[in-house]
């Protein structure tokens, strides 16, 4: 139910916010009519109002799915829902201001063991095959992501 409308929002931020809004500085250098600078400002609203949308609903979607796997437990049903808690209740104390280094290596951590988790427990649950190999790649590129975030907050 509410996986549709996050695929939704989170598509509309990417192109309207992220791929738009980049690609319009170097649209208008040479002056470009009225209409299609509004154009652009209302698109870049619509791409931020999805930004803001698409966390509401993700949100809501990980408590969503804490509870059902802490009601119903599949393997590591109860560690994963343990962790999106933890994860959702560090993102939630950033909103009180900018965290130290070693905050922000702790939720790190922590979303990496969701991710490790997850992609272990999809490993396991699918045997051999391309789902495996999907397992493998998801945990692969996910460690990429985590080792360039965690060398900034590490080095000071």
């Amino acid at each position: 139910m509410l996986a549709g409308p996050l695929l939704l929002a989170t598509l509309a931020e990417t192109l309207l916010l992220r791929i738009l809004a980049r690609a319009g500085i170097y649209m208008f250098r040479t002056g470009a009519p009225s209409w299609l600078q509004a154009l652009y400002r209302g698109l870049i609203f619509l791409g931020e109002t999805s930004f803001y949308l698409a966390t509401l609903l993700v949100t809501a979607l990980l408590l969503v799915l804490a509870y059902a796997l802490w009601r119903h437990p599949i393997g590591r049903g109860r560690l994963l829902a343990l962790q999106a808690l933890i994860l959702l209740g560090l993102s939630f104390s950033f909103l009180l201001g900018t965290p130290a280094p070693a905050w922000s290596l702790l939720y790190l951590g922590v979303s990496a063991s969701l991710v490790g988790t997850a992609t272990l427990s999809l490993w396991e649950r699918t045997g051999s095959g391309w789902r495996s190999a999907t397992a493998l790649a998801l945990a692969l590129s996910w460690a990429a992501f985590y080792y360039t975030k965690a060398t900034s907050p590490a080095q000071r």
